[in-house]
């Protein structure tokens, strides 16, 4: 007749037990992971609000800038030459050196010629610090 007094006096301390721990020790876990969690989720809409009230400033702003700018100065008119200027396609004088000197790449080992003085000419050719050029 008592055994079954014993069983329940179990039972009822392994349900404490579980309600125990479970209050002191998983249930403030999971809180502070619900907060922590809902700060994050806060904080991302903010910033996104932040982003795109700074987003539509800065075109208001921009907007703002274009239609001053567009008031402040006159409508840009293309200049046309006069009558009595004459209009010459080719210039008076070439730039300075020929013309075969501006149509040729600087660079002579392109076109076949000499190694360019900065270079290296041989293989054996080191660089400042006296270590050898890799090939």
């Amino acid at each position: 007749m008592y055994v079954h007094l014993m069983w329940f006096g179990v039972f009822i301390m392994l349900q404490h037990s579980m309600l125990y721990f479970f209050h002191h020790y998983e249930l403030p876990v999971i809180l502070q992971q619900a907060q922590l969690q809902q700060l994050l989720i806060r904080n991302q809409h903010q910033q996104q609000h932040a982003a795109a009230a700074a987003a539509a400033a800065a075109a208001a702003a921009a907007a703002t800038a274009a239609s001053a700018e567009t008031s402040a100065q006159p409508p840009e008119v293309p200049l046309q030459p006069s009558d009595s200027e004459e209009v010459s396609a080719t210039p008076s004088s070439p730039p300075s050196g020929s013309e075969e000197d501006t149509l040729l790449p600087r660079d002579a080992t392109a076109v076949g010629g000499d190694i360019p003085p900065s270079l290296p000419s041989s293989p054996d050719a080191t660089d400042a610090v006296g270590d050898s050029l890799p090939m």
